[in-house]
């Protein structure tokens, strides 16, 4: 009264009517008044307050959630304000015995757990205002039914409705843009319960009651109700989320989109990703349920542009972010196509997969995760403190970013569903080790298919022509030896003297294998008799050719052209003793040298694989010039 606070005091006043609880509206009992409903009557004598507002004070378990609202905002107000003042008023006054830093950052928590307004949240509505606000008929109305309203893409909320007519003269109760959202707040604020008669006008939205019912369904069985109370232990520290659950197409039919396209077609792809001939994505949009540990519900939508992958990506961000806390828990929901069941377990089994490939031994492992969507390939990585993701149109493209050279072991993990048909890669990918270069070759299709993973986990796939076993092992093991030698010397100056091993495998076609070809060890590699040839490569604009010699005698790209090869072998023929069942090998390599004599740079720093490539390309040429 002193300070005019005539809108706080007539908050106590009622909370303080509330909590003796005797209502003054209504006659006393047989027995005449208590005591206490005396005292109270000859207290509230002095506030004049009118009849109404004890008979609305008096019907407190009978407010909804419109009421309910209204005497939240006046109590959020209050409880504000009086921690800022016991913050203030404790940092002001030097008070440690009574009020300590760790009890208002506790206070603070909780109130911003419970209050706090921010984007995605579900508002608390009754933090105990009403005994109850179910309401025992809701109707949910997409915009676009209702030619009054400009906006057609919301859902409004609407309750006691008797007609269709009637949302044209009512008020919604609330509106969203997303029906999810919409479904969340009632169900979290029980307002929304079993026992709820739910109407619906979809409108234009494609929603169907069926679909409707499986969502609250959900709902029920995501978000259990009534909550475990948070342990104050819990909000002492940051809030981390406990619980969540994903929702696909709400509202969508991915196949009714295909069918009036004209492209279903029969195929045996069933990935829900990649699916049918045309390597069509079944996932369109994706609503997000998160519960965290102080109790917090917020949802999200993911619609535009790269839908799964957004979601994907911040679900590994949420992971990594809480890598110290209990697993969070996992569900994915579907319920608008006929195939609804494939395309949840799909998105669950990829998010399961790719947080147990990242997450190891309560550690985050740097590898490249590699997925197909549609015609596209995605490579998820940790870099720079954070997850990222990268696009690639096609198979080449993909292969050119994972030959690139890593700074440090970082193995390729394809996706259980990606590039099945790749039946050697995927086989030489599960045997990677770090530390070690392997050499893994297939014979199939009249060419040699090789794969060769460095010391970091890059992976360059590249064709041979066909060599015998002995020939080709021999020519790379000469080969890698010599540019392992020579990468020694430069990092054995940059105080980096580790080389790496060098294993070889040979694969045949298994139908009997899961991976669809035997793998085997070569435990020696035996040298074979040759005609060894050397390399030097050079840039012509932003083109790489390469000089050929064979002991001091150059066969060079600007004097022979893409016929030096050929110039090559006709010279060895001309000379005296050549033996045509020696094979021409190029047994050393160099690449164009640093005019500025920088060549440690991480520039211009060629990889072991840089050097396989071009040792593929001029293996390639010289098996031709062979005839």
């Amino acid at each position: 009264l002193e300070r005019n606070e005539i809108k706080r005091l007539e908050l106590v006043r009622k909370s303080f009517y509330l909590k003796v609880d005797k209502a003054l509206s209504r006659r006393p009992g047989r027995n005449g008044p208590s005591w206490q409903r005396q005292f109270l009557d000859k207290i509230v004598r002095d506030w004049a307050w009118p009849d109404r507002a004890f008979t609305e004070l008096d019907r407190r378990r009978e407010w909804k959630v419109d009421q309910v609202l209204i005497e939240r905002q006046q109590l959020l107000t209050e409880l504000t304000n009086s921690y800022r003042f016991l913050s203030s008023y404790a940092r002001s006054n030097n008070i440690v015995s009574s009020i300590t830093a760790s009890d208002l950052t506790l206070l603070g928590r909780k109130l911003y757990a419970t209050f706090q307004r921010k984007a995605g949240k579900i508002d608390r509505v009754n933090p105990g205002i009403a005994s109850d606000i179910w309401e025992e008929n809701l109707a949910l109305h997409h915009s676009s039914s209702q030619p009054l309203q400009l906006d057609k893409n919301n859902w409004l909320l609407y309750r006691d409705l008797h007609s269709g007519d009637d949302p044209a003269f009512h008020a919604a109760l609330r509106k969203s843009s997303s029906l999810l959202e919409l479904l969340a707040w009632l169900h979290f604020n029980e307002i929304l319960t079993r026992e709820t008669r739910l109407g619906l006008n979809p409108g234009e939205s494609g929603v169907a009651m069926s679909e409707l019912r499986s969502l609250v369904d959900s709902l029920h069985r995501a978000i259990n109700l009534p909550l475990t109370p948070v342990p104050q232990a819990d909000y002492m520290k940051p809030a981390y989320v406990r619980r969540l659950a994903l929702f696909i197409n709400v509202g969508i039919d991915p196949m009714e989109q295909l069918s009036e396209q004209g492209l279903m077609r029969l195929s045996d792809r069933t990935d829900s990703l990649v699916y049918s001939s045309q390597r069509y994505n079944l996932v369109k949009t994706i609503d997000q349920l998160a519960l965290n540990s102080w109790n917090e519900l917020s949802t999200g939508r993911y619609e535009l542009g790269e839908t799964l992958m957004q979601t994907l990506q911040a679900y590994l961000v949420m992971c990594a972010a809480q890598m110290d806390e209990p697993e969070c828990q996992l569900e994915v929901f579907c319920f608008s196509s006929a195939r609804a069941d494939a395309i949840a377990e799909r998105v669950r089994r990829l998010f399961e997969d790719v947080r147990k490939r990242f997450f190891q031994n309560q550690g985050l492992v740097p590898i490249r995760y590699v997925l197909e969507i549609e015609e596209r390939f995605y490579v998820v990585q940790w870099v720079e403190q954070q997850f990222r993701y990268q696009a690639y149109a096609s198979r080449s493209e993909l292969f050119a970013y994972l030959a690139k050279p890593v700074p440090s072991y970082s193995p390729v993990v394809f996706d259980r569903y990606a590039l099945l048909d790749e039946s050697l890669m995927l086989a030489a990918l599960r045997r990677n080790r770090p530390g070690v270069i392997q050499v893994f070759y297939l014979r199939h299709a009249g060419q040699l298919e090789v794969c060769i993973l460095d010391e970091s986990g890059s992976l360059l796939r590249v064709f041979l022509p066909m060599l015998e076993d002995e020939a080709l092992l021999s020519s790379i093991d000469e080969f890698l030896q010599t540019i392992i030698e020579r990468r020694q010397l430069d990092q054995t100056s940059l105080g980096r003297d580790q080389l790496p091993e060098l294993e070889y495998f040979v694969a045949q076609e298994s139908a009997k294998s899961a991976e669809g070809v035997r793998v085997s060890p070569h435990k020696k590699v035996e040298r074979m008799a040759c005609y060894p040839i050397t390399a030097t490569a050079f840039y012509d604009g932003m083109q790489l050719h390469c000089d050929l010699n064979y002991e001091g005698r150059e066969f060079s790209y600007a004097e022979y052209g893409d016929e030096q090869a050929k110039a090559l072998r006709h010279y060895l023929r001309s000379q005296e003793g050549f033996d045509d069942r020696l094979p021409l090998a190029l047994v050393d390599l160099s690449y164009p040298s640093d005019p500025m004599l920088m060549r440690h740079s991480q520039e211009l720093d060629k990889s072991v694989l840089d050097y396989l490539w071009l040792y593929a390309q001029i293996t390639t040429q010289l098996s031709i010039a062979e005839g």
